[in-house]
């Protein structure tokens, strides 16, 4: 039930790190000097990954991470075949970045843009190949990219992975920055830097204050039978301490979990430069002021990547990874699939309250909180997933 109620109330569980250390100080670090140790390493974590006789292509979709690897690639002479999962919204597009790396490089670049009808279609043999239920929509986004890129006979493909958690790349760890700040009691230099990123924390701010002040616990409680984990501390506290947990025995380990599923469903290799080995060392030795600096996530890696990368792409605050419509299509299946979606979660009422989650139905089609939209597709999947198993174990 635990296992259950962590992935339901999306708690972090209580692995333990690997062995590898990392830096939690603000000390001063020369930017020259990690500039030239970063791209040394990172060149040759992509001249590695290239060594291979299969046709091989690169996952692009526009952000820093996967366009500093095919942006390298390309510098090393090897123009790599690009796949793009392009949405049909547009506010969670990121096509006009792709186009900025394709063109500056003269790459060529195929897209696929995934339809509700198709995802709906494909939802069975999603949660199928899985082995854990997974978070959300954006893995079908992924499975479609992969799924473009056997098409064409591809064997072996490079993706961004394991940038955001060594360079400080999510959101979330701006919120860990501001507090280590106020730990440090450097008031002057919080403030200033909460001004610089409130671009991106104002969302997450606002589903924060609702967590603190157990708005969402409580009404998570009416859908959710199985409570929140007990007595459940956070395993890490403050910035570096957070990245290292999501690389060794966090967010990163599920991800790459689920795409690697995705990548055996069609006969895939999937390798990851920003996960080789010295890198991810050298990176985890830099202090805090290497990641997040002066407004910026990726410090580091926007300025060693300066010439390499279009402006565009390099100065970008958006991010996005493999977006899914995730709004969209829950409202949809609600308006248009709710039977589908009873009939689905009546499988799990053992942890899930049916009339709650009709009512968190009638909540999202009124309200459109994001969180609640994430609850959605946990139990969706979840129930999905379990009734798999289920079947497969009769």
């Amino acid at each position: 039930m635990n296992e259950v109620a962590e992935f339901l109330w999306n708690k972090p569980s209580n692995g333990s790190c690997a062995e590898l250390g990392f830096n939690p100080s603000y000390a001063n670090v020369d930017m020259e000097k990690a500039k030239v140790a970063f791209n040394h390493l990172f060149t040759e974590s992509v001249f590695c990954s290239l060594d291979t006789n299969a046709l091989i292509g690169a996952c692009l979709s526009g952000g820093l991470d996967s366009s500093s690897i095919v942006c390298t690639a390309s510098n090393l002479g090897r123009k790599l075949i690009t796949f793009s999962c392009v949405p049909e919204q547009a506010n969670i597009g990121e096509l006009s970045y792709i186009n900025e790396v394709v063109n500056k490089y003269g790459l060529v670049n195929y897209t696929v843009t995934p339809t509700f009808e198709e995802f709906f279609r494909d939802f069975g043999d999603l949660v199928a190949i899985q082995e854990n239920p997974f978070l959300g929509p954006s893995i079908y986004m992924q499975y479609r990219t992969f799924k473009l890129a056997s098409e064409y006979g591809i064997k072996v493909l490079l993706d961004g992975q394991g940038g955001d958690e060594s360079l400080g790349g999510y959101t979330k760890y701006i919120v860990d920055y501001l507090l280590d700040l106020l730990r440090d009691r450097r008031f002057a230099k919080g403030f200033a830097e909460f001004f610089r990123t409130m671009d991106l924390t104002k969302p997450y701010f606002t589903q924060y204050l609702r967590l603190k002040l157990g708005l969402t616990k409580n009404e998570f409680n009416k859908i959710l039978k199985c409570k929140t984990p007990a007595n459940q501390s956070v395993p890490y506290r403050g910035l570096a301490e957070h990245m290292h947990y999501d690389m060794f025995a966090g967010s990163l380990v599920s991800v790459c979990k689920t795409g690697n599923a995705n990548a055996k469903a069609f006969g895939l290799k999937i390798k990851y430069p920003f996960m080789y080995p010295p890198l991810v060392e050298y990176l985890f030795s830099l202090p805090n002021t290497a990641k997040i600096r002066s407004g910026w996530t990726k410090y580091l890696l926007r300025e060693a990547m300066k010439g390499t990368l279009p402006e565009k792409v390099r100065l970008r605050r958006s991010k996005f990874g493999f977006p899914a419509p995730e709004l969209e299509w829950a409202t949809r299946l609600i308006e248009e699939k709710m039977d589908w979606c009873s009939e689905t979660v009546k499988n799990v009422d053992e942890y899930i309250d049916f009339d709650g989650f009709r009512n968190l139905c009638r909540q999202i089609t009124r309200k459109k909180r994001h969180e609640d939209i994430r609850l959605f597709w946990r139990i969706l999947i979840f129930s999905r997933w379990m009734k798999d198993r289920a079947r497969n174990l009769t």
